[in-house]
C-alpha cells in the first residue's frame, strides 16, 4: 500500500511536468501502462484511464523514496525546469516522501551505475528518462527484479516492459512542428528543399518524432535535400552538419 501510494505521487508529479508547458494550449498527454504504448502514443488509442495532474491524494502519512534520473545535462531544461518541477510537485503530493535526482550526463553506463546506487538505497519508484533507450531495459529489468517500479519518463523503453510511460504524444510533436513550417513555407511561397536533421538514435523518442516529421513532409511537396541523425554525444555545429554528402544540400539551402 505504501509503495503504491508512492508511485501515485510520482505518476502525478510526472504528469505536472509534462503538462507544465502546455497549460496554454489543448494538447493531450498520456499516462498508460507501458504494456499498452503504441509506436505513436496517444490518449485515443488506449482503453487505459488517463492520470490527471492531480489524481494522487496528498500523502501526508507516507514516507517512501523516489529516484528521478534524467538523461543530460546538454539539455538544459533537466536542470532548470524537470528535475525543480519534480520535486515540488512530489513534495505537495508526499512531504515525507525523499527525491533523489540524479544526471547521467550523456552516459548510459552513468546512468546504469545512478540505477544501482539507488536501488541499493532503497528507492520504491525510480522515474527514468533514459539515455539509451535500448540499453535502459537493463535498469528497467534490475528494478522490477526487486519489485520497484519504473515510470518510463519522456523516452519509451522499446526492449522492456516498464510499469507506466509518461509523455507527450511524440508522432504529433513531429508532425505539428512540421505542418508549421509547411504552412509558413506555402505562405512565403518558398522554393527548393529542406535539410532535415533528427534526434540522436539513442533516443527512441525521437525516432517518434521524426517519424510524425516525415508523415507531413513527404506529402508537402518539399524534397528532402538530406536527411541529418545526429549523434549520440549531442548536436553538432552546423559547419559540420555541412560536410561530405551533405554539403550539396547545405549549399542550396544557403547555409554551406
Amino acid at each position: 500500500m505504501r509503495r503504491s501510494t508512492v508511485r501515485s505521487a510520482a505518476l502525478a508529479a510526472c504528469l505536472a511536468c509534462v503538462l507544465a508547458p502546455l497549460s496554454a494550449s489543448a494538447s493531450t498527454d498520456t499516462t498508460v501502462p507501458a504494456s499498452e504504448e503504441t509506436s505513436a502514443p496517444a490518449a485515443s488509442e488506449s482503453s487505459a484511464p488517463a492520470a490527471s495532474e492531480g489524481s494522487a491524494p496528498a500523502a501526508s502519512d507516507v514516507e517512501g523514496t523516489v529516484a528521478f534520473l534524467m538523461p543530460d545535462i546538454a539539455s538544459t531544461r533537466y536542470e532548470l525546469f524537470d528535475a525543480p518541477l519534480f520535486t515540488a510537485r512530489m513534495g505537495e503530493l508526499c512531504p515525507n516522501c525523499d527525491v533523489i535526482y540524479l544526471n547521467a550526463d550523456a552516459d548510459p553506463a552513468a546512468q546504469q551505475e545512478q540505477a544501482n546506487s539507488v536501488l541499493s538505497q532503497g528507492a520504491d519508484v525510480i522515474v527514468l528518462d533514459p539515455v539509451d533507450s535500448t540499453a535502459a531495459a537493463t535498469i528497467v529489468n534490475a528494478a522490477q527484479g526487486q519489485g520497484v517500479p519504473i515510470v518510463a519518463y519522456d523516452r519509451p523503453i522499446p526492449d522492456a516492459a516498464a510499469d507506466f510511460y509518461v509523455s507527450f504524444d511524440n508522432f504529433a510533436i513531429g508532425a505539428a512542428i512540421t505542418q508549421s513550417l509547411v504552412d509558413h513555407l506555402d505562405a512565403e511561397g518558398a522554393e527548393g528543399g529542406v535539410l532535415q536533421v533528427n534526434g540522436s538514435p539513442t533516443d527512441a523518442a525521437a525516432g517518434l518524432i521524426g517519424d510524425g516529421i516525415h508523415s507531413v513532409l513527404d506529402e508537402s511537396g518539399y524534397e528532402i535535400l538530406a536527411e541529418f541523425v545526429m549523434g549520440p554525444e549531442g548536436p553538432y555545429p552546423i559547419e559540420d552538419i555541412c560536410t561530405d554528402e551533405y554539403a550539396d544540400a547545405c549549399e542550396e539551402l544557403g547555409i554551406a
